[in-house]
């Protein structure tokens, strides 16, 4: 899971309720989020599959810069986005806000325990239905509260607070 800002406790949080229940995720926290520093960068592409978690938007947001740096060196795997995607926010709580987005700590504890069911599967399982889970070859764009897959991508196995 890579976080920053605000985000990063809920990610934080997501990434311990599974490490207490046996499925290793590793968090990484970006202390700066312009420049990307490129030691994060190479710090992401060692693994298979990344979960990026931004309270910002997802059309040019960090995320889609940071999944631009992993493609150009050349890393393949599954990377997700969750961010928000072209809809109003409106006035609420900053907790009901992020549930309502697919943000908050339960709902991204829902998206790495995805990420870690497709990244058991058999290589002959991945090869037919792509990097991310889905049937390769689908273009289908995603429906509100889905998350954003990007092939060609991996994941941070430690989890570090901070």
């Amino acid at each position: 899971v890579i976080s920053y800002g605000r985000e990063f406790a809920q990610a934080y949080e997501a990434a311990e309720r599974l490490n207490r229940r046996g499925t290793p995720v590793a968090l990484l926290k970006l202390g700066r989020i312009n420049p990307i520093d490129e030691t994060c960068v190479k710090l992401a592409a060692q693994y298979d599959a990344i979960l990026f978690a931004e309270e910002g938007i997802l059309q040019g947001g960090v995320a889609e810069h940071f999944g631009l740096r992993l493609q150009r060196r050349g890393w393949q795997g599954c990377y997700r986005v969750t961010a928000v995607d072209g809809v109003f926010v409106p006035q609420a709580t900053v907790a009901s806000s992020l549930a309502r987005l697919g943000l908050d700590a339960g709902s991204l504890e829902k998206r790495l325990q995805q990420l870690d069911d497709m990244r058991t599967r058999s290589d002959a399982d991945k090869e037919e239905i792509g990097p991310c889970g889905d049937r390769a070859g689908t273009d289908r764009e995603p429906r509100e509260g889905e998350d954003h897959d990007y092939a060609g991508a991996r994941v941070c196995q430690q989890s570090k607070g901070g």
